[in-house]
């Protein structure tokens, strides 16, 4: 009797009221156009043009969130005029909302903040995305477009469910339910398809300064071959079915010292289990900061593996990636009696990658870049240079991909009512056939608790041997806040020639 009590009291008894906190109403507008080389007058492009617009709303309470977005997929300007020509307003109104696709909602309940137990239990349910850690069993290597100064360290870990946001791709619907007791995190996710995720972990505290965390995150994912359009395969036909995969994560944290070690365990088609190693390790002394990373699969270590490791992605074909080493010292000082704070890092990593299999194709590739920011009281300045895939080693049917440079450089600075960014980056990339450069400059200016929250501008410019790409890109956001009612909207209008 008394435990069926108990259980009643925790969830028919209310901490408190779920009030009401606000609800948001939100659109983003896209307005396309792109001149044509037999157009000759403004109305003619104009005509031509298209618009796109995403819109939604979200409900916000004590403990319950709820989101609701769609898509209005982009549709040229002539499918209004000739449907209003031929059926009037009110039908032409219908056809548009029919066009109305990728719908996406999701609901989110906290039920620590709705019960009177401290019952740390979230439950998400709709069209949820998923990151943290268990994303490493769809991507495990290291992206080759970190910045040279880098901030953040390691995968945080856990399922990271997320309800879908205005801009955010059609997902599947799932629900996620996540419980985390003192020091502990249990996670599982559910999809229609028969996909299953989980996570445990468990932090412990050795003392005030040094922690020790390990969890094991991992799901269930189906894998089908890739379908060839040569006589040829490139790679080993196998059965559709379900494979299982998990990656284990251990995080050490002391006051100088930062460590993150992960080991993914896969159940591929032909091997039975696959395998690969992915460690971070960040070491500060004084004002300077050293971040080294390692990446391997198992056909790095046994060069006898024919076919690769197929990751979590469902992707027909394997993971490319073999091994990757990175590099990453970084300089930062605080001069207290200015304000400013100097930072400088240099990034550099070695990547190598197997592709295909008749014939095997294998490459080495070498990547770097630097970072130098400068941060005032009230402005900030950031000049990056990266070099992407500069040749190293590749075997005798592979081809490099293809050599970029890129730098950019950013000021930002906050006035007394409202803050303003430009950017200036510019890219070249040497490809097989041409080399492609690409400059890009915008302005962005933001103005908070005002209805024109902000304004944007930016101008793209992309030659080639034979021809030249423009864009031009203007963007408003509009925000409006009266009582438990907020409405936002932007506008961009594209024009490309």
């Amino acid at each position: 009797m008394s435990v069926s009590f108990t259980v009643t009291s925790i969830f028919c008894s209310p901490q408190k009221k779920t009030d009401f906190h606000y609800a948001e109403i939100v659109s983003n507008t896209y307005l396309n156009f792109q001149k044509q080389h037999n157009e000759n007058t403004i109305s003619d492009t104009l005509k031509n043009g298209s618009i796109k617009n995403q819109q939604g709303f979200s409900l916000h309470s004590n403990g319950i969130d709820v989101k609701y977005f769609s898509l209005f997929p982009k549709t040229d300007f002539t499918f209004f005029i000739d449907s209003y020509e031929e059926n009037g307003f009110s039908k032409t109104a219908e056809n548009a909302i029919d066009k109305i696709e990728n719908r996406r909602f999701g609901i989110s309940v906290d039920a620590k903040k709705i019960f009177y137990e401290n019952l740390p239990l979230k439950i998400k349910t709709g069209n949820l995305s998923y990151s943290n850690s268990i994303s490493l069993l769809k991507n495990p290597a290291f992206p080759t477009n970190q910045n040279a100064i880098k901030n953040s360290f390691g995968k945080s870990f856990g399922l990271g469910a997320a309800l879908p946001g205005i801009s955010s791709s059609k997902k599947e619907k799932s629900t996620s339910i996540s419980f985390f007791p003192e020091n502990w995190i249990f996670e599982c996710a559910c999809f229609p398809s028969s996909d299953f995720l989980f996570c445990a972990g468990r932090n412990f505290k050795f003392s005030r300064h040094s922690i020790f965390f390990t969890g094991i995150a991992g799901g269930r994912f189906f894998l089908q071959p890739k379908k060839e359009t040569s006589w040829f395969r490139q790679t080993k036909y196998f059965s559709p079915a379900w494979y299982d995969s998990f990656v284990w994560i251990n995080n050490i944290s002391f006051p100088a010292n930062k460590i993150q070690l992960s080991v993914g365990i896969h159940q591929n088609p032909f091997e039975n289990f696959r395998f690969w190693v992915r460690n971070e390790n960040r070491t500060i002394i004084g004002s300077f900061l050293i971040e080294t990373d390692f990446f391997a699969t198992d056909r790095f270590f046994c060069k006898d593996l024919k076919e690769g490791l197929y990751s979590a992605n469902s992707s027909p074909t394997p993971e490319p990636v073999i091994f990757q080493a990175k590099l990453n010292p970084q300089y930062r000082n605080y001069f207290e009696n200015t304000g400013i704070n100097f930072a400088f890092g240099i990034s550099a990593m070695v990547e190598e990658k197997k592709k295909d299999l008749l014939p095997e194709k294998e490459t080495t590739d070498f990547f770097y870049g630097t970072a130098v920011q400068f941060s005032f009281p009230k402005t900030d300045f950031l000049s990056t240079f990266k070099i992407s895939h500069i040749p190293l080693k590749k075997s005798e049917h592979a081809e490099f991909d293809d050599l970029k440079y890129s730098a950019g450089f950013e000021l930002s600075h906050s006035f007394h009512s409202w803050k303003a960014s430009a950017k200036n980056s510019y890219s070249v990339t040497e490809e097989k056939k041409d080399n492609k450069k690409t400059q890009d400059i915008s302005f962005f200016a933001y103005f908070p608790n005002r209805i024109l929250s902000s304004v944007s501008f930016s101008a793209e410019t992309t030659k080639t041997s034979d021809k030249e790409n423009k864009t031009l890109q203007v963007g408003t956001v509009l925000k409006s806040k009266k009582g438990k009612i907020r409405v936002s909207g932007s506008v961009k209008v594209i024009y490309k020639w």
